[in-house]
């Protein structure tokens, strides 16, 4: 595959990739440089900080209302699909 100035080829092979990512500030390119990711020590975004918080009380509360192991798995497999 050839890729125009500027670019590379990628480790598949099947497509090419900026030599140089302009990153946001508090962001910067990840090991492979497909895509910038948030910086090492950058803090948590507020929001995904406070539905994470909700989401693990709300697993809680179920558990402590009802120790039925399905409700538990059902409420992790949620948490995780987000």
């Amino acid at each position: 595959m050839i890729c125009p100035e500027g670019f590379t080829v990628n480790e598949a092979g099947d497509g090419c990739i900026p030599n140089e990512f302009e990153c946001p500030e508090g962001q910067i390119i990840n090991a492979k440089r497909t895509a910038c990711v948030p910086a090492p020590g950058s803090p948590v975004p507020f929001p995904f900080l406070i539905f994470s918080i909700i989401l693990c009380l709300l697993v809680l509360g179920s558990y402590i209302k009802d120790k039925f192991f399905t409700k538990v798995y059902s409420n992790l497999i949620a948490l995780l699909s987000f």
